[in-house]
């Protein structure tokens, strides 16, 4: 395994990082009261 910045599992941080980047997105979307009318 590579170990990059100090990271173990770079490759794999580096694969969810858009999920993360989408999820942090919807939650604000959602705490706000964005696209969300609930």
């Amino acid at each position: 395994m590579r170990n990059l910045l100090g990271v173990p599992n770079t490759l794999n941080v580096i694969t969810n990082f858009p999920f993360l980047v989408v999820g942090v997105l919807g939650l604000i979307l959602a705490l706000e009261g964005g696209f969300f009318t609930i």
